[in-house]
């Protein structure tokens, strides 16, 4: 019983993350007309969760929210720019020609592989990746991302729903893990025992022990 409960649960699970991967598509769509109509300029907004980053992307489903996970390079230039803080906006521009020192330029791409880009600042010694959630948000890969404004904000009651939702099942997942691990641990233990136990009372009742 216990296996088909939880074959019935992956099941749930994989479908509720095929129909937000479907969901999605929309929000790809909307970022691909807004680059075409648009004036090239995109207010992005990230939060920092713990240790990790991550890109805010309105529309975009929470069953998806692990893939908007700033790694690497990308974590490391948001980290120069927020400080000690734990949530920024970045005003920035997409254009095909470099501007300035401060913005990234791309080095290649590929359209599921993400891109890479190198930091004009040099405020990050590396490659810096983003993934391909990136379309979602400025709707292709630019050439150049100039980083025209960068601010601490306050998240909108939208946003801190969305956020505690993902830390409540961010939670729940670990919780859940934890107490079927030591509750399978225990059972386990305790048929050892209930078995050892069954030993020696045949062991005792075969030698003409009254207990």
């Amino acid at each position: 019983m216990s296996n088909l409960r939880t074959y019935f649960k992956n099941v749930v699970s994989v479908c509720k993350k095929g129909f937000a991967y479907v969901r999605a598509i929309s929000v790809l769509v909307k970022a691909t007309y807004q680059r075409m109509v648009g004036n090239g300029i995109y207010n992005v907004s990230f939060i920092k969760i713990g240790r990790k980053w991550y890109c805010e992307v309105p529309g975009f489903p929470k069953e998806l929210f692990e893939h908007t996970l700033m790694v690497g390079g990308a974590a490391k230039l948001l980290d120069y720019h927020a400080r000690s803080g734990k949530r920024i906006a970045m005003k920035v521009k997409i254009t095909n020609e470099e501007n300035g020192n401060m913005g990234l330029v791309k080095n290649s791409s590929t359209s599921t592989g993400g891109a890479f880009y190198n930091d004009l600042s040099g405020s990050v010694n590396e490659e810096i990746w983003l993934c391909p959630v990136t379309l979602f948000v400025l709707g292709k890969y630019p050439k150049n991302i100039q980083i025209l404004e960068v601010c601490g904000c306050m998240p909108s009651k939208e946003q801190l729903e969305h956020i505690l939702y993902n830390a409540i099942e961010y939670c729940l997942k670990d919780t859940r893990k934890y107490i079927e691990e030591n509750i399978v641990a225990e059972f386990k233990k305790a048929k050892s025992i209930h078995h050892q136990l069954d030993i020696v009372e045949g062991f005792a009742e075969g030698i003409g022990y009254k207990y």
